[in-house]
């Protein structure tokens, strides 16, 4: 969250607070054997990770409040990119696994490739290389063959509902800020760009849908207007619309 609001990444707490978090980002992932053991116990296929989602997060902040060139922000972005995945249902789970309900399961967690696709695309073009942006086009036709927020076998239908509440973070605005950031427009983006200027209300503003109650008092009380909401909506709207979308309509 700070990451997000823009706090100076200067400030000698937050450089000692990323300094100590990268640290222990490393031991964890690299070093941790029980991660490893716990792999081998639950028989997971080696392609698989553990909480995408919270990787990809953490990656997000460390390159908004870190330095590009740390070799331990170089080796996240490595692990993102490897852990990667796409599937939309028809990924054949192991015996073992068919039963339980999993992060990477036949339908991979959209949650873990919200914030893979928002970390990625805060890599700044010129430092990109072709795994970057190779995971980065995925991550986009993903959630374009789901319309941003449906399902990709019933486009009728809602992927997720959590996914279409307005929050401080993790939710279809961020995928359509996203997306835009990297100058690509597609068709497949209006209904979710209509479905957000419809949830504006009658003074300009967008409510809070949903939000963890230790945020409620950072970025206001949830079903009601908020200024944080309201400027996501904007810059998603505005970074949308300079793409200059062809045969848009307004809802």
């Amino acid at each position: 969250m700070l990451a997000e609001i823009g706090v100076n990444k200067n400030h000698p707490q937050i450089k000692r607070a990323v300094d100590y978090l990268l640290d222990s980002w490393i031991a964890e992932v690299f070093h941790d054997k029980s991660r490893q053991a716990i792999r081998d116990q639950m028989g997971y296929p080696p392609d698989w990770g553990f909480d995408t989602c919270m990787h990809g997060l953490s990656l997000y902040a460390f390159l908004r409040l870190g330095d590009l060139s740390d070799i331990r922000i170089l080796r996240m972005i490595d692990w993102v990119i490897k852990y990667a995945r796409f599937d939309d249902g028809d990924r054949m789970l192991p015996q073992n696994l068919q039963n339980k309900k999993l992060c990477q399961g036949k339908h991979t967690c959209i949650w873990g490739i919200i914030a893979c696709l928002r970390a990625l695309t805060e890599i700044p073009e010129r430092s990109r290389s072709e795994r970057i942006n190779r995971t980065i086009k995925k991550s986009i036709e993903f959630f374009l063959i789901h319309n941003i927020n449906r399902r990709s076998r019933n486009l009728d239908k809602f992927l997720n509902p959590k996914l279409n509440q307005l929050a401080a973070s993790s939710d279809f605005v961020t995928v359509i800020s996203a997306i835009a950031k990297t100058g690509y427009c597609d068709e497949r983006m209006y209904n979710t760009v209509r479905y957000l200027i419809k949830k504006q209300l009658k003074d300009g503003k967008w409510k809070l849908q949903r939000a963890a109650d230790c945020f409620e008092s950072i970025f206001g009380v949830k079903g009601q207007p908020s200024k944080w909401i309201t400027l996501r909506a904007m810059v998603a709207l505005k970074s949308f619309f300079n793409l200059s979308p062809e045969n848009f309509t307004y809802p």
